[in-house]
């Protein structure tokens, strides 16, 4: 089922009084979007990074935001909002010292017309300062497509990718949220300004544009939101070790031959996510989820390194091939590789 044939997607953009007429989840994205507009219009002065974003659309929304950098802020922010709810320190402690809770949102416990409603504490320790950003814009999301007139519960936490892709509306929030961090009027410009100095967009460009926030979102995220803000036909990949999809189905439901159960099929090196953006979807580039990554591209050279590494090389798309229907259609390439820790991307263009 598509996520706006969703019946929960139609009934909250129902409790919204949104207009009936159109794509659900265009018009609550788009409601959002026109309550960012309106708060930055409000805001005295010209809002030109993502940080600034952030707190102007939290004080709108009388949120306040506090990411944890190190262990020691659990008991320091709760002696900080000791006011905020009798019952704030031991449900600090409790998700963030014994949990594995990536982000929490508590309600102020009585009325104040005057301070903070909302309080949200973000994980920005270790691994996971790189979901920080893209946690607290989460959170300012759930906000702008919150109906006033339903109740905020008393907490709630920010969930999991896997719980996100399972509830309908965490889906609605998480795709408004990729509009709401990356607000294009705001984003667009730093980007711009990157890209004209490199000349393209690169990595080097997507990670400059990045640092411009604190903490900074992850690459892959900006890279998202970037492709779909230029006009150069661009596509991006995540690649890693992955078997074929029949394959995974096979080893989930048990349903393997003898052959198979002896001797799994090993996994290849697969694009686990490949984004184009609408010019390269006129342009040719064909290239999908889940299809084999060629042994002769940079990207999968830049995987085999070790070490973190950029590279770029003129390629070919009919380098690829698709297991069903054999090699994709001739087209000049130019690729782009990156290897960060344990992540490897590209991307791609017509040559």
């Amino acid at each position: 089922m598509r996520l706006s044939d969703n019946p929960a997607v139609h009934q909250l953009a129902r409790d919204l009084k949104l207009p009936r007429r159109g794509d659900p989840l265009v018009r609550i994205r788009d409601y959002a979007l026109d309550r960012v507009r309106q708060a930055l219009d409000a805001f005295p002065e010209a809002v030109a990074d993502l940080d600034t974003l952030r707190r102007v659309l939290a004080d709108r929304l009388r949120l306040r935001i506090e990411f944890l950098g190190h262990d020691t802020d659990i008991a320091r922010m709760g002696e900080q909002h000791a006011d905020f709810h009798p019952l704030l320190r031991p449900r600090l402690h409790k998700e963030f010292a014994e949990g594995e809770t990536e982000g929490i949102t508590l309600k102020r416990a009585g009325w104040d017309p005057v301070r903070f409603r909302y309080l949200a504490v973000i994980d920005a320790r270790g691994r996971r300062a790189s979901r920080a950003f893209f946690t607290a814009i989460h959170e300012i999301a759930h906000l702008l497509v919150h109906p006033e007139q339903m109740a905020f519960p008393g907490f709630r936490r920010t969930p999991g990718k896997g719980e996100i892709s399972k509830d309908p509306i965490e889906s609605v929030v998480d795709h408004v949220a990729g509009r709401v961090g990356f607000y294009a009027p705001v984003f667009g410009p730093i980007l711009d300004e990157e890209i004209s100095r490199d000349g393209s967009l690169s990595f080097a460009c997507l990670d400059a544009a990045r640092f411009s926030a604190t903490p900074p979102p992850s690459l892959q995220a900006t890279a998202l939101a970037g492709i779909s803000l230029v006009s150069d036909p661009v596509l991006f990949l995540h690649v890693d070790l992955a078997r074929k999809k029949a394959e995974e189905r096979a080893l989930r439901s048990g349903q393997r031959s003898f052959d198979f159960a002896a001797r799994p099929p090993k996994p290849d090196l697969r694009a686990v996510t490949a984004a184009p953006n609408e010019a390269a979807r006129r342009s040719g580039l064909v290239i999908h989820p889940h299809i084999r990554v060629p042994s002769r591209s940079v990207i999968s050279q830049a995987f085999e390194e070790a070490d973190d590494v950029e590279l770029r090389g003129r390629e070919n798309q009919a380098w690829w091939e698709n297991s069903t229907r054999g090699r994709l259609p001739e087209l000049p390439l130019e690729v782009q590789a990156t290897r960060r820790g344990s992540f490897v991307y590209g991307l791609i263009r017509p040559a």
